[in-house]
């Protein structure tokens, strides 16, 4: 049995570009291009170069090896971030999305899942409205106490994954 649970067999594919803020402009900054199940998403490599040293044809630098070997460095490091955590979530029996790879590929940067209290937010002030009975109380109060013991904070996974933890929480305690 393969330790990839991957059903279309599909994996990022990654490319190198160099873009410039405008047409005048002399300076550019590389980016990783990102494509994975039709989605794409550039990620900058902080690498700024001179424009005119970027060989698009070969996707590599010209006439600066110090600046060639940063960008290797950086585009090595990333990929292998990305490809370990394209790994990592194909264990499970669900594609990941390339948002959630990226998510947890740079999890120490800006990151842009959404929480599972984010996300329901809503759904937990419906409740709070309209849940008048005392059967209805009691679930309210479990969801309190798992905010008091900070759950929400300390589980790492989807937010459906997530919000089907909570459920059997809410439910069966």
């Amino acid at each position: 049995m393969s330790m990839n649970n991957n059903p279309t067999g599909t994996k990022p594919k990654f490319s190198i570009y160099a873009k410039r803020k405008s047409g005048e402009c002399d300076e550019a900054v590389l980016y990783m291009r990102i494509i994975y199940q039709f989605v794409t998403i550039d990620k900058s490599l902080c690498v700024k170069i001179p424009f005119n040293n970027w060989d698009s044809k070969l996707h590599q630098i010209a006439s600066s090896p110090y600046h060639q070997k940063k960008m290797q460095e950086v585009f090595d490091e990333f990929k292998e971030k990305i490809m370990g955590a394209f790994y990592l979530l194909s264990q499970n029996t669900a594609e990941p999305t390339l948002r959630e790879i990226m998510d947890m590929a740079f999890a120490d940067s800006q990151k842009r899942s959404y929480s599972l209290l984010g996300v329901f937010s809503g759904l937990l002030l419906k409740m709070e409205k309209h849940n008048t009975q005392p059967r209805q109380r009691s679930n309210l109060r479990k969801h309190y106490s798992c905010m008091k013991l900070n759950f929400l904070s300390l589980v790492e996974l989807r937010a459906s994954t997530l919000f089907t933890v909570y459920l059997f929480l809410f439910y069966n305690h």
